[in-house]
């Protein structure tokens, strides 16, 4: 099926590459986190329950006592391993022909996936979500590539923003989605129809999204490691790409603390498991209206990097808050765990409004830097690029995510590790203001001030 061509013509929000694009995106996202959230709730629940060897969706204890951590680490391991190999494919085959591929692939191993989650195989899950990741892994250099194609000039800004937004709020509804049916009754056969039906809308929406040539990239490198060393080489030659890609990877990482950490984070404050959606919908919901004001505001500055600095200064701030408001809650917390959600508080309150103020400050974080990857990048090489920064993020999210059980040993409690991230950030920021400063000092413009050239 031959790909419509690509008409620039229409305004963004009216046209079909806008919309395409985002569907497969955030329809896709959904379904991952769905999934994700569905293992996890199955498998903590079970674990809680007292599940035995042979019941369903039973784990060694080390596993469900964090199955955050470690159903993170299935989905955010392949990102890293194999997005080397993905980005010299986004650069070798058109990427409308392999976005329709790699959702295929997605509509499949949902129907596996469903077939494990009725058969209560917490394994075949686990590994089911391994290969989401390795799908995920093709997916979004695939994409990331597309949009300077999709998104000339300035509109690139606006287009991440809203990208980012709405993919967030997909992650919200697919989270909630996930820990919410699978508990139901006939939860299994909800979850596993949701899944399927999310696929197979992403992969309808792959079939409309217009031509987007690849330079066709004429030799691979199939070494990944070798290809690894080389494009990190490449990329540190590159004007102004090198700590935007860092600087992202960074923003994921943090979100892989915050969920593997989240579930405990709950329990802490007293809360129940049911209060774990609604802890991750504010943190995306949150992150998702911060990414769409980032674009609309960057898109107008002439220096949009200092909108990132002051985003991680705000979550800081916010961080240091959270952890007060959170010890203070857990000293009020009764004997035996009570629905926040049910028995909103005025600390309640307080920490919902602090957690989405802390979201959308990542938010103006990021949308800037990932802008000045995708725009700085050199055409020919951009889906390699692109995908030296899913392998950043993957690498930083699966290294960061592990940090959280050994937090414990050093006496970090789901509350403090808060504080602690708070101080990771400010080192971060710190790192930012002095590097910015020798910057300017150095009389340089261009790529470090602005990450997107005017149309």
């Amino acid at each position: 099926m031959s790909a419509p061509a690509l008409d620039l013509s229409r305004p963004m929000l009216r046209a079909r590459r806008f919309w395409s694009l985002l569907g497969a995106q955030s329809l896709g996202s959904f379904a991952d986190n769905a999934l994700r959230a569905a293992a996890i709730v199955a498998i903590a629940s079970a674990w809680r329950a007292g599940a035995a060897a042979g019941d369903d969706f039973h784990v060694p204890v080390f596993l469900a006592s964090e199955a955050g951590t470690w159903v993170g680490l299935c989905f955010t391991a392949p990102i890293f391993l194999f997005s080397m190999i993905s980005g010299q494919l986004a650069d070798r085959i058109d990427r409308h022909v392999l976005i329709r591929w790699v959702k295929t692939a997605e509509v499949l191993l949902m129907l596996a996936a469903a077939v494990f989650f009725a058969a209560g195989n917490a394994y075949g899950l686990l590994l089911f979500l391994f290969l989401m990741g390795v799908q995920s892994a093709f997916l979004a250099p695939t994409r990331a590539a597309m949009m300077p194609q999709y998104f000339p000039g300035r509109e690139l800004m606006r287009a991440n923003g809203y990208f980012q937004g709405v993919t967030l709020i997909a992650i919200v509804l697919g989270l909630a989605a996930g820990a919410v049916l699978v508990a139901l009754e006939g939860g299994r056969t909800l979850i596993s129809l949701t899944l399927i039906g999310a696929a197979a809308g992403g992969l309808l929406c792959a079939f409309r999204t217009p031509a987007a040539p690849s330079p066709g990239l004429t030799r691979m490198n199939w070494n990944i490691a070798s290809q690894a060393l080389r494009m990190y080489r490449d990329v540190a030659r590159m004007p102004g790409v090198l700590w935007p890609m860092l600087g992202v990877g960074w923003f994921w990482g943090v979100g892989a603390i915050v969920l593997a950490n989240l579930e405990n984070f709950v329990a802490a404050i007293g809360g129940v498991s049911s209060d774990f959606a609604a802890f991750q919908a504010l943190f995306a919901i949150g992150t998702g209206l911060g990414s769409v004001a980032a674009g609309a505001i960057a898109s107008r500055m002439r220096d949009p990097m200092l909108l990132s600095g002051l985003g991680l200064a705000a979550t800081v701030a916010c961080s240091a808050a959270i952890t007060a408001v959170s010890l203070d809650l857990a000293a009020s917390a009764g004997p035996e765990p009570a629905s926040l959600v049910a028995n909103v508080t005025t600390g309640v309150a307080t920490l919902a409004v602090l957690i989405v103020l802390t979201a959308a400050s990542n938010g103006f974080f990021v949308v800037p830097l990932l802008t000045a990857v995708q725009a700085r990048a050199p055409e020919t090489e951009r889906a390699r690029v692109l995908g030296t920064q899913n392998m950043t993020n993957g690498g930083m999210a699966t290294a960061m995510g592990l940090m959280v059980p050994p937090s414990r040993v050093i006496g970090l409690t789901p509350i403090t590790l808060f504080l602690g991230l708070g101080v990771l950030q400010g080192v971060v920021l710190v790192f930012m203001w002095r590097r910015r400063a020798a910057h300017r000092q150095g009389g340089a413009s261009g790529p470090a001030s602005s990450p997107v050239p005017a149309k």
